[in-house]
């Protein structure tokens, strides 16, 4: 029986269909059962404050309250050198020292990609969680246009393509879904992303290129991933709770809802010295990969002796 190709556009503009996506929290909200505020700067209510940690933790956070903002930095610097993941950590750090309101205020601006070359990028992309997140896709990818081959002996790859009213629900998941580091696992490794990032707020997976080999009955497909996720504090990392509560995200939630004009603390005109003047807000972290792999599409291709995947950097 002949198969039947459905030809991948060749124009650009036509390409990059989305298969998965998940929005991070600051760019659709609002996202229903997302009260994460980690990416704001207001500082919230006291009582709020004192409701969501308790008292003890309370008490701590008044101790820093009146710290300097060298002091606070070098803090979260010592606790992040302590873990023995520094490198990684400060590097993220340091942009959030370095970014100032108009980034912040900013939707384009807020979002900071690591290209490269960067600790972040580096770790990632080495990380044996990350690969077989990204096997994960291949092999959802190769679910799907191997069930559509069997059923209808066609090769189509708008079989792939993520429901407009209905993100993140299509046959391949977004790897925010799953991709963390967060678990004991990391902890006990002392894996760097553990503390790092701990987990992916969103993602977007688009087909980049698709080609059909009908003689070798195999495709081969090119994917872009991006990952996000947010460097920022909330009222949650100052529960003692987990790997939260401790000193350095206490000064670091200072430094965030406690040291800029517009923050509304009470206090703010008691303390002895100015606000920061600029710097010390949050912002989105972006990695971008490009995922090219080559498998059946007659059959599943989980356990075969197949070609390994490309992964590389996506610059842009």
């Amino acid at each position: 029986m002949p198969v039947t190709i459905i030809d991948f556009p060749k124009t650009p503009a036509d390409r990059n269909m989305v298969i998965a996506s998940q929005a991070d929290y600051r760019r659709n909200r609002p996202v229903p059962g997302v009260e994460k505020d980690d990416l704001e700067v207001e500082a919230p209510p006291e009582a709020k404050i004192l409701a969501d940690i308790g008292k003890a933790q309370m008490k701590r956070l008044n101790e820093w309250r009146d710290a300097s903002i060298p002091v606070l930095e070098q803090r979260v610097k010592k606790e992040m050198n302590m873990t023995g993941v520094g490198d990684v950590a400060e590097e993220l750090f340091n942009a959030f020292i370095n970014n100032k309101k108009e980034d912040w205020s900013d939707p384009g601006r807020i979002v900071k990609t690591f290209l490269p070359g960067s600790k972040i990028f580096n770790t990632v992309i080495s990380d044996e969680n990350f690969r077989i997140s990204m096997m994960g896709l291949r092999n959802q990818v190769n679910s799907t246009l191997v069930d559509c081959f069997r059923t209808t002996q066609t090769v189509d790859y708008t079989m792939l393509r993520e429901p407009i009213t209905n993100p993140g629900g299509g046959p391949v998941k977004p790897p925010s879904h799953h991709l963390t580091w967060g678990g004991m696992h990391n902890l006990v490794v002392n894996n760097p992303l553990a503390y790092a990032l701990g987990s992916i707020q969103g993602s977007t997976v688009r087909l980049k290129d698709f080609k059909v080999n009908a003689d070798k009955q195999e495709y081969t497909a090119t994917l872009t991933v991006e990952l996000f996720d947010h460097f920022g504090s909330d009222n949650s990392d100052l529960k003692d709770e987990g790997m939260h509560g401790t000193e350095g995200q206490i000064c670091l939630w200072i430094l965030q809802h406690e040291r800029h004009r517009e923050s509304g603390s009470p206090k703010l005109n008691n303390w002895p010295r100015q606000p920061d003047p600029d710097g010390h807000y949050p912002y989105v972290v972006r990695l971008a990969f490009e995922v090219t792999f080559s498998d059946p599409f007659n059959e599943l291709g989980h356990g075969l002796s197949r070609p390994s995947m490309e992964i590389k950097a996506l610059l842009k």
